[in-house]
């Protein structure tokens, strides 16, 4: 399971800026861009101000959160709802958790 701290700044993030936002790889850091750009996937917040990451998106993601690439192909297909795909425990796991937290976000 994502800690709860990710999960947290996932929330507020995603939230607080109504999914306007894009995120872009200055070299050392991610960070926000400009509003009204593309929206932004909630595992790509955790990846804002973190240090020592690559700017390779999935490899971040993996290195912050701790899951594998099953995992958060799971957790992406499980947020937007797709057809499971897999039977792989990892990424049935990341599928529950996004379902979790599309289904927690809508009651919010």
């Amino acid at each position: 399971m994502i800690s709860e701290a990710i999960f947290s700044r996932m929330r507020r993030v995603f939230l607080a800026t109504g999914h306007e936002f894009k995120l872009r790889w200055n070299g050392k850091l991610y960070e926000l861009v400009a509003p009204n750009k593309p929206i932004c996937h909630p595992l790509e917040i955790s990846l804002i101000g973190q240090n020592n990451l690559t700017g390779h998106k999935i490899k971040d993601i993996q290195k912050v959160t701790k899951k594998s690439v099953k995992w958060i192909l799971g957790f992406h297909h499980g947020l937007i709802n797709n057809k499971k795909k897999y039977k792989n425990e990892d990424y049935l796991d990341g599928y529950n958790e996004g379902q979790y937290f599309a289904n927690k976000e809508k009651l919010s």
